[in-house]
């Protein structure tokens, strides 16, 4: 989907780290259809240029730091 379309980007923090919790522990993604989608994704991506970007970045890092997730960089 591109950016440009509606709900192709997250604008909410909480959503966000939803989104990245589900991607970890599901393996799967809800798209912008609802359709949940199976997936095995070993990065995640924040795009820089976003206004929230910066929370985001935070806001995920704590998360998965609380949940005992690895982070690593690659």
């Amino acid at each position: 989907t591109p950016r440009s379309e509606p709900n192709a980007l997250i604008n909410d923090k909480e959503k966000a780290v939803s989104q990245v919790l589900e991607m970890i522990r599901e393996q799967s993604v809800i798209a912008a259809t609802g359709e949940k989608v199976l997936l095995k994704s070993e990065t995640v991506c924040i795009h820089g240029d976003g206004e929230n970007a910066l929370g985001f970045a935070a806001a995920i890092h704590q998360k998965l730091t609380e949940q005992e997730i690895l982070i690593q960089s690659v």
